[in-house]
């Protein structure tokens, strides 16, 4: 069976069968429903007819059959089939995309390449996206667009602060799931193809587009571009048409600098403060508009103000001016000043009623007002609390724990959830990040343990060299902080220490008396010990398992009793020259920790460790070259 895609509303140039895009989805789907399982998509995807186009791609209903599940892939340009910056470029994007955990961010399962052209694989939302909805609804019930707005302010909230910009936001990138959730989909796949393509159309009108640069000194997008394009989506679900000047006819590209229309004039039964957040997250790029996504975020969900009940008065007193015209001035002073005062005792009482109303009864009754819970999840603890202080809420922390990718005082859980109906008033309990675990990357080389870091988030700040008898050189041994501390986040970065190598580790020993040495000596354990053979003088002499360049050994004594000792450190090189080193004079215990460092000698064969007094019989616990 062959699907025939089904054209699309906006005309030529974003069909199936127009263009290379489209040809390309069209014969692709063909292939995948004439072909055997063998030529699924990846060997584990089947495509199933379109859900619709964009001017990045066309998005298909799809189906995992390794795991089982519906799913929905984004097919993409095929223009860059041999380029393979361009084919970084996207995987890039898509991986970091992949990171992305937010419930009103549509999930991205895997990518790809297919016949060289870039695919995404992403977790599928049966209610469509918001065009096909404002296509079939007309005008949206100003309540759906409220929600949808703040859903779709959350998310950006959430990408933005892991550094992440949309640059693309319009209505066919929001998807509804079952439940009528908005769902952001190609965070930061847009701005990869830009990179390969130049820029990409408009997700918002021209004019806006370019008034929310107006005050960059780069055209790159950034979070004003995103907050702007939700202005202008929320705008056309509430008006049914894009942002312009025109009250009438159809809309026309606004020039940078201009307001649209207020959409009350469409809209008579808006509020004026959900008015007033619209129109200044359509104005992100100047100064009166909003400066992120967070405070987009607290005015849409700041509670609708009372309005003022400051009419009734005014009325009645033009009521009083039109009641007696014949009568004014034909009776004295005191016959009119009579007849006033039981109106102004009415007024009176009429505006401490009004007082009281607006004032005194909206306290009083606060406590029974319901509001919904906001999703805190992913918040730092200042930003929660003014989320929560916006619903009329309060927020206690009420547990930590240490985790791997959030920064300290990050809220991980909370109770009651997202959604739940409170009282104004009531309390959201928190857990928090404790801090942050740093990868272990422990018995790793420096370069992948530098490469597992930097993929994780973290930063290395320094090498440092330390002797450890059980690594190899140029293996990583700990770190600053280590795997089990806590670090606030991961913009502090790592010291990494590294094993210099113990290069007389599990190495020959020969003894002054012509006999072989125990490999108790150097067999990383500070517990076990060898003899020398005997009391001093004597020596230990280690062959290198390979010419090395040595700069100190490092000895760890056993000592029956305390006393003064004397020790020698010989080299032999490659060419025969035979050189001391360095002279250790002073008290020593058993368990002693004795550090001999000198210039670096290249060339190294052997070392010998000459004992000239000491207590006892000589031994040692640990001989640590490097």
């Amino acid at each position: 069976m062959v699907i025939t895609p089904r054209k699309d509303p906006k005309g030529p140039g974003f069909g199936p069968g127009s263009g290379a895009l489209g040809s390309w989805s069209s014969r692709l789907l063909t292939l995948h429903h004439n072909q055997s399982t063998a030529r699924r998509l990846k060997g584990r995807y089947s495509l199933d007819g379109v859900l619709g186009h964009g001017t990045l791609g066309t998005t298909c209903r799809a189906f995992d059959h390794k795991l089982r599940r519906p799913v929905a892939i984004k097919l993409f340009s095929g223009r860059h089939i041999h380029d393979g910056v361009f084919a970084a470029s996207f995987m890039a994007a898509a991986s970091v995309s992949a990171r992305l955990r937010h419930p009103h961010i549509a999930a991205v399962l895997d990518a790809g390449l297919v016949d060289g052209r870039p695919f995404i694989v992403m977790e599928r939302a049966e209610g469509g996206n918001l065009r096909h909805l404002l296509a079939s609804r007309g005008q949206l019930p100003i309540d759906q667009c409220r929600r949808i707005a703040l859903q779709i302010a959350d998310a950006l909230c959430y990408a933005h602060r892991q550094g992440l910009v949309h640059g693309n936001l319009k209505l066919e990138n929001v998807l509804l799931d079952g439940q009528g959730r908005a769902k952001v989909t190609d965070f930061g796949l847009a701005r990869a193809m830009a990179r390969a393509d130049g820029p990409v159309p408009a997700s918002i009108p021209q004019g806006y587009a370019a008034l929310s640069l107006s005050e960059q000194t780069s055209p790159e997008p950034d979070e004003r571009t995103d907050i702007c394009a939700v202005g202008a989506l929320i705008y056309e679900l509430l008006v049914g048409r894009p942002p312009s000047t025109s009250s009438k006819g159809p809309s026309s590209p606004l020039k940078a600098g201009r307001k649209p229309s207020p959409p009350r004039l469409f809209r008579r039964d808006l509020s004026p403060q959900f008015e007033r957040s619209v129109m200044r997250a359509l104005l992100a790029g100047s100064g009166d508009g909003f400066s992120s996504a967070r405070e987009l975020q607290l005015a849409l969900a700041a509670p609708e103000l009372t309005p003022t009940l400051a009419a009734p008065p005014a009325q009645a007193t033009r009521r009083l001016d039109v009641r007696h015209p014949a009568h004014r001035g034909s009776r004295g002073f005191g016959h009119s000043f009579a007849a006033l005062v039981p109106l102004a005792a009415t007024l009176a009482i009429v505006a401490a009623a009004v007082v009281a109303l607006t004032g005194l009864f909206p306290r009083l009754f606060s406590s029974f007002q319901m509001t919904e819970a906001p999703r805190l999840v992913d918040y730092g603890l200042t930003e929660a609390g003014s989320v929560a202080d916006a619903y009329g809420l309060s927020i206690r922390v009420t547990g930590s724990q240490p985790t791997d990718d959030r920064p300290k005082g990050t809220v991980l859980a909370q109770h009651p959830t997202p959604g739940t109906r409170l009282r104004r008033g009531s309390e959201i309990k928190l857990t928090v990040s404790a801090g942050m675990r740093p990868p272990n990357v422990v018995g790793k080389s420096v370069d992948e343990g530098r490469a597992a870091l930097i993929r994780a988030g973290w930063s290395v700040i320094g090498v440092e060299p330390r002797a450890d008898s059980n690594a190899p050189a140029g293996i990583v041994v700990g770190s600053r902080p280590g795997p089990e501390e806590l670090a606030e986040d991961d913009k502090r970065g790592l010291t990494l220490l590294v094993s210099s190598g113990n290069l007389a580790y599990r190495g020959p020993l020969r003894l002054s008396n012509g006999g072989p040495g125990g490999a108790e000596m150097v067999d990383g354990d500070p517990t076990t010990l060898g003899s020398v053979g005997g009391p001093a003088p004597c020596w230990v002499e280690v062959d290198l398992a390979q010419p090395s360049t040595v700069s100190g050994v490092d000895l760890v004594t056993a000592q029956e009793r305390p006393g003064v000792t004397i020790h020698e450190v010989w080299v032999w090189t490659t060419s025969g020259e035979f050189r001391g080193m360095h002279t250790f004079v002073g008290p020593t215990e058993d368990n002693s920790s004795l550090a001999i460092h000198f210039v670096p000698v290249a060339n190294v064969r052997a070392v010998r460790i000459a004992t000239t007094q000491g207590v006892g019989d000589v031994a040692w616990r640990e001989i640590r070259v490097w």
